[in-house]
């Protein structure tokens, strides 16, 4: 049984140019593979193409060129309504931009995914959850009169909760002062050794994050895989 939970081969994107018949490559034949497990950073400078690549590998954006594999699965080989079936089962993502619903409060917003996938949210398990990431908020409250930095640990609680296999963030903790950034990120370390706080015990196998100027966020030591762009291209 591999123990691969993510395959790029040779990975390409080009764009147009406005309505010319310019193009330009975003991303010029990336290859890696990511084992379960693995704790990965994509680093380099603005511009360098970490958002393009995080949304090509993550089943969002289709590449114009070469292969992804997702836990043995190519999204793009998957009809519309096989796809959003496999984002909901399988990948979890973290936006920069929080994507929550401001008209509902805390509670139903992080447990919206849950029930468009039919399963039971656990109140108590959730109340933990918030309480383990120093969520200042009420759970009942709207996230509208939240902080910037207490909407994005919504946003965190709510992919966690999703039971995926591989977990994609972009710049997840950009809106988060120092200390609820150590917390976050010391939780998700232990999620992916020892168990998630949600009533399946699944292990969370994979987790990718957009450091972008973030360099302090982690150190060396403790992500597995580095990959670091320029111009599109990985650096040998």
């Amino acid at each position: 049984m591999t123990n691969t939970i993510l395959s790029v081969d040779q990975l390409t994107q080009v764009v147009s140019i406005g309505q010319s018949d310019q193009t330009t490559t975003l991303l010029k034949n990336i290859s890696f593979t990511v084992q379960k497990g693995e704790l990965v950073s994509i680093v380099g400078p603005s511009g360098s193409g970490k958002s393009t690549l995080l949304y090509c590998i993550s089943g969002i954006t289709r590449p114009t060129g070469g292969t992804v594999a997702i836990a043995g699965i190519n999204p793009y080989q998957l009809k519309p309504n096989q796809l959003a079936a496999f984002r909901r089962q399988t990948i979890g993502f973290i936006f920069q931009q929080y994507n929550l619903i401001q008209s509902l409060p805390v509670f139903e917003n992080v447990v919206l995914q849950q029930r468009l996938s039919h399963q039971q949210p656990q109140r108590a398990e959730i109340k933990q959850l918030l309480t383990k990431m120093n969520f200042a908020g009420q759970i009942d409250g709207p996230v509208a009169t939240l902080s910037g930095g207490e909407q994005q640990k919504v946003a965190i609680a709510r992919t966690i909760l999703t039971d995926c296999d591989v977990l994609f963030a972009d710049e997840p903790t950009g809106a988060l002062d120092s200390a609820s950034k150590a917390i976050i990120f010391t939780y998700f370390k232990s999620t992916r050794i020892n168990y998630r706080i949600c009533p399946s015990l699944m292990i969370l196998i994979g987790i990718f994050f957009v450091l972008r100027n973030q360099k302090n966020f982690v150190t060396v030591e403790e992500v597995e895989k580095e990959i670091e762009l320029t111009e599109g291209q990985e650096l040998s």
